[in-house]
């Protein structure tokens, strides 16, 4: 398994303009060693075709994957998170179904409206979008993934799972289409038990936007630790 880090880790910072967003990139690679980002459409100060340029080279130049883009409203309106994805190289679109809210029917049928409207763009892009499991979403356990990859009804449509709030390990259905993990939690052996034999991304984040580099680089250095430790043992 691998680690990135989500760039909404460190947004007051970005927010702030006390770090911009090519110099997190050179520390994802140096400080932190991370293995691949996941680029907030938050934190582009641009989105036109030279920077995104810039930044996918950026990237390859430090030997940074470029892990998703990510946008949260996708399902809620409009948004250009596949172009961009697209543009720099990013294979996957980590989103969320919206809360459920007073009206969790209409707001259902809403967001999957937002989906089948994506769907055909993400198939021309060859972009994935890739659904997290976020607690008080219309998606936050195995029944709400699967029901929602079932309605959707498209192959470009997988899923980004935080294994410890989804409270079990993913039943085989949601398995067979987990294409990222994410978390928040320090090294956590019950975590890479839930996840299993998946060898991908684990993307670690902070959503409270309060990231340090001191205390992220202590987290990704710990968790390669315990990545190793496992390794270990299962050979």
């Amino acid at each position: 398994m691998r680690l990135a880090l989500s760039t909404t880790a460190f947004d007051r910072a970005l927010a702030s303009g006390e770090l911009t967003q090519l110099e997190l990139l050179d520390a994802c690679a140096g400080e932190l060693r991370a293995d691949g980002v996941v680029l907030d459409m938050a934190h582009f100060p641009r989105r036109d075709a030279d920077y995104l340029s810039q930044v996918k080279k950026f990237c390859a130049d430090l030997a940074l994957t470029i892990v998703a883009v990510r946008d949260d409203g996708l399902t809620t309106g409009e948004s250009d998170a596949l172009a961009v994805a697209s543009e720099t190289g990013a294979p996957y679109v980590l989103t969320r179904m919206p809360e459920k809210g007073n009206d969790p029917v209409r707001r259902w049928n809403d967001a999957l409206t937002s989906i089948s409207r994506a769907a055909p763009e993400a198939k021309r892009l060859n972009v994935t979008l890739a659904i997290r499991n976020v607690p008080e979403s219309l998606a936050a356990d195995d029944f709400e993934l699967g029901r929602l990859r079932k309605e959707s009804d498209t192959a470009w449509l997988c899923f980004a799972l935080d294994p410890l709030a989804l409270g079990a390990p993913p039943d085989e259905k949601v398995r067979k289409h987990l294409v990222l993990a994410y978390t928040e939690s320090g090294p956590n052996a019950e975590l890479l038990a839930r996840l299993g034999a998946f060898g991908g991304f684990l993307c670690l984040d902070r959503t409270d936007g309060a990231g340090e580099l001191t205390v992220l680089e202590r987290l990704f250095r710990d968790w390669r630790g315990l990545l190793a430790e496992a390794e270990l043992q299962a050979r």
